[in-house]
């Protein structure tokens, strides 16, 4: 069976995707156990007009290859010459050993897969030297098929003539009629005695030639080979050429309408000159219906249209009359290469664009050059270096074939053995002559011997200047190098991607390398680090790792400190090696709970000790300041820095919330010049206490909440939280938005429900946290925990019931629901012991894990989270989000209020009875609970809950 692996490349035109294709055709045999692997040794790229597909010479040494193309059914056939010349296919070693198939993109094994062309190869090997280890795989590979700005193309190659010709737009229809049994198309075949018969489709076919009909943009494509009896010889501006004629007629169109499929194809002369060579060819403009205008002359170089530029750097010299055109160029720009006695060198075509004046329709005409040896007189070797989307193509000689290369050096500085610079991914050929050799090196991008910068964008820069250092045939070491440093900019930069996260204790970063390593160096803060030093956790995994800095790291500092909890930030960055410009930074802030730095006294005072500010030593600790300069530290020592202030000093802000004061004030190192203008600000640490609005300033507990939605996991799709308080203990319709605030008696059940809203049914809400507040804002310090790390509240007297949800139809999805009942309460004053008269909220920190992870004996009627799955479901994992979420306000009823209600003459009876002793049960408890917080002497006034 064919093994399945998938992978994506970049073509230098086209986008190209190649894949195994799992085959259902019984020829394909099973794999044996063999040295390489087919899919580590093939390639394809989408050219100007063809795609190319290419198996590696390191294969071929030790496997013999059948490669045969699929047609729609999913039948093979054998590439073999004949079959190549009638459907558009060249098969061929270029000078690396490597075996190239040229396939055209009007080849009769393409097929639309939609705006792509599909063709689907199989390749058979069996090992040279064992026969049973062999086996057969099967690929697919695709090329975006783009509508040219031509009406007609004509490709004249080695073996075939190639002519595809575009139908008008009102016929396209009746081409699918082309596939038909009984075709709708017919053809005028002229022999080149003058002789002239109809045939149909079957005809051509059978005939050995090559016919595709394409309905998505309405090509007609004919492909006649040199050895077709219909082929003759005719001159062409002196030039020996070959030609035929044919027609192509329609059932469905008018009468006398055809389409023309003929073509001429000339004889390239080659000419040598010196060291250069020269090829010319007639300028061919036929068909056309009146005056025509030359629009295009370029080069192809195996299979790609270069620019002027790329033309004018490998020497090319093209000129042009009105009846002929000339390609000069130098002989070692396209030398000769000789693998297994036979010449192959890259492949040069000419491309000609015209203009038909009559019609305003454009023709292209690609005629292949064939190769020649133009053997130099005196030797006069040098460097010939061209860069591609690949690599650096680098040739240099002619040089004597008792000449031995010791050593190469790409970039100029260090150099290699012909082992080591083979270990580093460089390609070394020696291509002998009959009395002279060239030494040619394929330097691939991405290697360490290519030097790379960044210069800016996604763009990386290339660079070789080469030399080489031979042993002449005195056996003295001679070397040679490259004047000029050759350039190759390629958009191929991917950044790296930094993902930070809190763990316990910790804060993390997740990073995705890129692919540029070494363009960049990895920073924490300002120090460029080797990740394993300073402490860290740190894994590595391939293209990504992973960074953790514990709590007590120096690398960790302050960046807001209250009394209860201190934000912390881990800041890091990649920078370009060489300019030390900074690439992508990323900083995270994590909350933690309070490691003593920060103590709000009594007596207003704030005593701020051992903040981490800088992990740099170099920073002078002793220029930081509150927001009055004249503040500084009151102790500096091992990279830690103290102040100690009182709430009215040192440029200290005071704000009121409700029934509390928060005193506010900023460490930074702002400069501030003679003109009273602020130079820089690089480090910035906030300082929070907050006190109720008392006479005797008391220490109060300040957490920082962010009521926020979880944003998801990748593939989860969106979600957002909701926490609705039900109407009834079932669970049936929530309160809406509109009539809250709601109201209710003391120890009243509030029926409560939290649900995340997805459709997503891989992921599982979990309650970490409920708790309820005096107001609003879901960080006060005036709060009730009901639920705590995932289990009912031990400290609470009324326990929390937690309640199974099932599902329903109001309730699809149960792992996205938790339900559970609470007692009303509120909140009394300690110093004057009344009730506080605000509306009670609700609130839940909320966590969404993998459900698919989570273990199913999970405890408190599952909604606890078990702590062993809470711990190792933290910061490492990426399939875990936290949100905050609340509910609307809840009032307390009076026992007056609800006195009143009662009185109401529609109201039953029984539930006067049921309400009057819930009432007096109500009052009998707050005269116990007015008594028994009287008889406890507290010094604290904080307010507590009932």
């Amino acid at each position: 069976m064919s093994k399945t692996v998938n992978w994506q490349m970049e073509a230098s035109m086209n986008s190209l995707v190649t894949r195994y294709w799992v085959p259902s055709n019984p020829k394909v045999r099973p794999h044996t156990p063999s040295i390489f692997c087919v899919s580590e040794n093939i390639q394809g790229q989408c050219l100007t007009d063809t795609l190319l597909i290419q198996i590696t010479k390191t294969f071929l040494d030790h496997y013999r290859v059948d490669i045969s193309v699929r047609d729609d059914q999913g039948s093979a056939h054998l590439l073999e010459p004949s079959l190549n010349a009638k459907c558009g296919y060249k098969l061929k070693k270029n000078y690396k050993g490597d075996l190239n198939l040229l396939v055209s993109l009007m080849a009769c094994h393409l097929y639309l897969e939609g705006e792509r062309m599909l063709l689907t190869i199989e390749v058979e090997y069996e090992q040279l030297r064992n026969s049973s280890a062999s086996g057969a795989d099967v690929f697919s590979f695709t090329c975006v098929q783009k509508e040219l700005a031509v009406k007609r193309k004509v490709f004249c190659e080695e073996e075939y003539i190639e002519v595809s010709l575009k139908v008008d737009i009102p016929f396209q229809a009746g081409l699918h009629h082309a596939q038909d049994q009984e075709s709708p198309w017919f053809f005028e075949v002229h022999y080149p005695d003058g002789s002239m018969i109809n045939v149909d489709q079957p005809w051509i076919l059978r005939n050995g030639l090559g016919l595709n009909i394409s309905s998505y943009y309405g090509w007609i494509t004919l492909r006649v080979p040199h050895s077709s009896p219909i082929v003759g010889k005719k001159d062409v501006f002196d030039y020996p050429s070959l030609a035929y004629t044919m027609m192509a007629k329609h059932e469905e169109l008018l009468i006398g309408l055809r389409y023309d499929l003929s073509a001429v194809c000339p004889e390239v002369q080659v000419r040598c000159a010196g060291a250069d060579v020269t090829v010319s060819v007639p300028i061919l403009r036929t068909p056309a219906s009146g005056e025509t205008v030359d629009l295009v002359f370029g080069i192809q170089v195996d299979g790609i249209t270069i620019s002027q530029t790329d033309m004018d750097k490998r020497g090319f010299l093209l000129q042009h009359s009105a009846q002929e055109v000339t390609v000069t160029y130098p002989k070692k720009n396209n030398v000769e290469y000789k693998l297994e006695e036979t010449v192959y060198r890259s492949q040069l075509s000419l491309v000609h664009m015209w203009r038909d004046q009559a019609d305003r329709s454009n023709n292209l005409v690609v005629i292949y050059l064939p190769v020649e040896t133009c053997h130099p007189d005196d030797l006069n070797p040098g460097f010939t270096v061209t860069g591609n989307e690949m690599g650096f193509n680098i040739t240099y000689g002619p040089i004597p074939l008792d000449y031995i290369v010791s050593s190469i050096s790409i970039d100029g500085t260090i150099s290699y053995s012909l082992a080591d610079i083979a270990a580093q991914g460089a390609n070394v050929t020696m291509i002998k002559d009959v009395n002279f050799q060239y030494v040619n090196v394929f330097a691939k991008y991405g290697t360490p011997v290519v030097p790379r910068k960044y210069i800016g964008g996604t763009s990386s820069q290339y660079s070789t200047t080469p030399s080489f250092l031979f042993l002449n045939s005195e056996r003295t070491e001679e070397t040679v190098k490259e004047t000029e440093t050759h350039t190759y900019n390629r958009s191929d930069v991917v950044f790296p991607v930094l993902h930070g996260s809190c763990g316990d204790e910790r804060v993390c970063f997740n990073v995705s390398k890129g692919n540029a390593e070494e363009l960049w160096r990895f920073y924490v803060w300002e120090v460029p680090v080797i990740t394993t030093q300073r402490g860290y956790i740190y894994r590595d995994h391939g293209p990504s790792f992973w960074l953790c800095v514990g709590i007590q790291s120096p690398d960790l500092l302050h960046r807001s400190v209250t009394a209860d909890s201190r934000v912390m930030a881990l800041a890091v960055s990649f920078r370009d090696s060489v300019t030390g410009k900074t690439v992508v930074k990323a900083e995270q802030l994590c909350t933690f709970l309070t490691g003593g730095e920060l103590v709000c006294t009594a007596t207003g005072e704030m005593k701020a000790r051992a903040l981490r500010i800088s992990a740099s030593p170099a920073v002078d600790l002793h220029s930081l300041s509150l927001r009055d300069p004249r503040c500084g530290p009151s102790e500096v020592t091992d990279n830690l820095t103290s102040f100690e202030f009182t709430v009215n000093t040192c440029g200290t802000t005071k704000e009121v919330h409700g029934d509390y004061v928060v005193y506010d004030n900023e460490i930074s190192n702002k400069v501030t010049a003679n003109d009273n203008t602020t130079r820089h600000t690089l480090y910035k640490v906030t300082l929070l206490c907050q006190y109720m609005q008392t006479d005797q300033l008391s220490l109060e507990l300040f957490s920082k909440y962010k009521q926020s939605l979880p944003k998801p996991a990748q593939g989860q799709g969106e979600f957002k939280l909701s926490l609705d308080i039900m109407r009834d203990p079932g669970y049936t319709t929530p309160y809406p938005k509109e009539e809250f605030p709601i109201t209710k008696l003391l120890r009243d059940p509030l029926f409560v429900e939290v649900s995340v809203l997805s459709d997503d049914p891989g992921i599982e809400l979990f309650l970490k946290d409920c708790w309820g507040t005096l107001g609003a804002d879901p960080s006060s310090t005036l709060k009730w925990p009901v639920i705590k790390d995932s289990c009912e509240f031990k400290g609470d007297k009324y326990k929390t019931v937690f309640h199974q949800v099932k599902l329903t139809r109001r309730v699809q999805l149960p792992g996205h629901y938790k339900r559970f009942d609470v007692k009303m309460f509120t909140f009394i004053d300690m110093q004057s012991k009344q009730l506080l008269d605000k509306e009670i909220y609700f609130h839940c920190a909320v966590i969404i894990c993998d459900a698919q992870a989570l273990s199913s004996d999970q405890a408190c009627s599952g909604a606890c989270i078990p702590g062993k799955q809470r711990r190792g479901r933290g910061a490492w994992s990426l399939g875990v989000q936290h949100g905050v979420v609340s509910s609307g306000g809840i009032s307390l009823q009076s026992p007056a209020d609800a006195a009143t209600s009662l009185l109401d003459p529609d109201t039953p009876s029984w539930l006067i009875i049921v309400s009057v002793t819930g009432l007096l049960a109500c009052l009998a408890f707050m005269v116990y609970a007015y008594w028994r917080l009287k008889l406890k002497k507290r010094n604290s006034n904080k307010p507590v809950t009932t």
